[in-house]
This record gives structure tokens, C-alpha cells and sequence, in this order.
């Protein structure tokens, strides 16, 4: 592999970075151990791919630096970015147990270091026990409701709304300390991650801007008031009032008391 990194202190990086990691943090020191102990860390320069669609699933892979993307692209050009996933997030979660290949490409967003823990070994220390496999279970539990969530913002919400819990979500403990949170990915990035156009996001954008709610930064954009960007994204602008299907409050029950 001739992106892994050959270092004396490489179990080390990796066991501190599994304990940072959601799934793996309250996990026994001694399954820690050995998951590091079988890990390796690996290099990837900018653009470059740790797995694509349709590869075979070789195990899990856990940000140590920098940053992935994951994404699909078609032959025609088109391209849908899914997520970008900083130090401690995770891809082939879901592979590494149905067996089937990977469902997206994982592309380093500038320079990244991640650990890469193989296959077998996770599925011989996590399957044998109800207490891992009850983590594993819950985890896939939020992912499942994100997904969810994803799917209603989708379907209901309008582009300002999708644009603002995006950007939102993305300045998570992001350049806290500086007050003003920033998101390192281009316009065009943001139509590709809701499947919007060009043409919508600059008009959002320049509309949140004109608010005072956004700012242009060099390559990113930069949240100036996070609590009106809130009220944006929580807010139920629907996707349109005029389409054919629009959500209406839910009819009284018509199940009797005692059902």
C-alpha cells in the first residue's frame, strides 16, 4: 500500500484517534488495542481517492487529519457530494457488514491522514459481542434518522432552507474561537451537495449576504451571524405554495378513542 505511513508512533495515532471517534469512544481499552494494533495510517494527497464506488469494502476508515469527501459521479459529468467528514468520522461503516462494495467515491479535500482498520478484524472483535453490536445498532439508529431528515429537507423545504441547514451543519465546531465559523467549500459544492443549480444558490447566497447573514470569504463562506442562520435553517419555508403537493396540517383522527 503505498500510501501507508510507516511510523513508530502509528498504533498510538490511531488508538487516540478511535477514542475520539463517536462509535469507538466508550469502547474497552483492550478492543481499542488491538483494533490500533491491526490499523494502519495511511496518506492521501489532495484529490486523491482512498476507495471508489463499486470497490470492494476492505474495512473502515476513520479521519486522523484533514479532510474526505464523499461523492458519486457520472459519465455525463454530473457529480453529487454527499458529506465532508473531519478528523474522527468514518466511511465503509455500512459496507463492512453487508459485504456489498462501496456505495461512493472518498476523496481527500487537501492533505489527509486516515486509519484504515481491516475487515476481518473488525467483524471478529465487534460480532461475537452484544455490547459492540448494541453501539453498532445505535449508530446506525442516527445515521438512519439523519437520513430521514435529509430526505424531508429535500422534499419540502425551500433552497434557502436547504442552504442554511447545510452551511449550518458544516461550521460545527468549526473556528469557534475566532466568532465567526467558516465553511471551506465553494458555491458550486453547495448546489452539488442539495442538487441545486448554479443559478438558485447565487441568488440564496447573495440574498443571506445581503442580510448580513453570510459573507464571501477566499474559497469558503464565512457564517457572520450564526443565531439568524439558525432561525433560517429551522424555519419550515415550504419547497413551494403553489406546487400540487403541498404539506397540510394532519387531519383529526378518525380512530376511536379506544383503538
Amino acid at each position: 500500500m503505498q500510501n501507508r505511513i510507516d511510523s513508530t508512533d502509528a498504533t498510538a495515532t490511531i488508538r487516540a484517534t478511535l477514542e475520539r471517534t463517536r462509535l469507538f469512544a466508550d469502547w474497552p481499552d483492550e478492543t481499542l488495542s488491538h483494533l490500533a494494533a491491526g490499523g494502519e495510517l495511511r496518506r492521501y494527497e489532495d484529490g486523491e481517492m482512498a476507495c471508489r464506488h463499486g470497490d470492494p469494502c476492505t474495512g473502515v476508515w476513520v479521519v486522523v487529519a484533514g479532510r474526505l469527501f464523499t461523492s458519486r459521479s457520472w459519465p455525463d459529468g454530473r457529480r453529487m457530494v454527499i458529506d465532508f467528514l473531519p478528523p474522527g468520522q468514518m466511511i465503509g461503516f455500512i459496507a463492512i457488514f453487508d459485504g456489498e462494495p462501496m456505495a461512493f467515491d472518498a476523496t481527500a479535500d487537501g492533505d489527509a491522514v486516515v486509519a484504515h482498520i481491516p475487515r476481518q478484524l473488525f467483524l471478529d472483535l465487534v460480532l461475537p459481542n452484544a455490547a459492540l453490536m448494541h453501539h453498532v445498532v445505535l449508530m446506525l439508529c442516527r445515521r438512519s434518522r439523519i437520513d430521514y431528515e435529509h430526505i424531508q429537507m429535500k422534499t419540502i423545504l425551500s433552497p434557502r432552507v436547504q442552504i442554511a441547514k447545510i452551511i449550518l451543519y458544516h461550521t460545527r465546531g468549526a473556528n469557534a474561537a475566532s466568532g465567526e465559523p467558516k465553511v471551506n467549500f465553494s458555491q458550486d459544492v453547495v448546489g452539488e451537495m442539495l442538487g441545486l443549480t448554479r443559478q438558485t444558490v447565487n441568488k440564496e447566497l447573495a440574498q443571506l449576504i445581503r442580510e448580513r447573514i453570510l459573507a464571501r470569504g477566499y474559497a469558503n463562506l464565512v457564517v457572520k451571524d450564526v443565531e439568524r442562520l439558525a432561525e433560517v435553517a429551522w424555519s419550515c419555508e415550504p419547497l413551494s405554495t403553489t406546487a400540487p403537493f403541498v404539506l397540510k396540517p394532519a387531519p383529526d383522527s378518525v380512530l376511536p378513542d379506544s383503538y
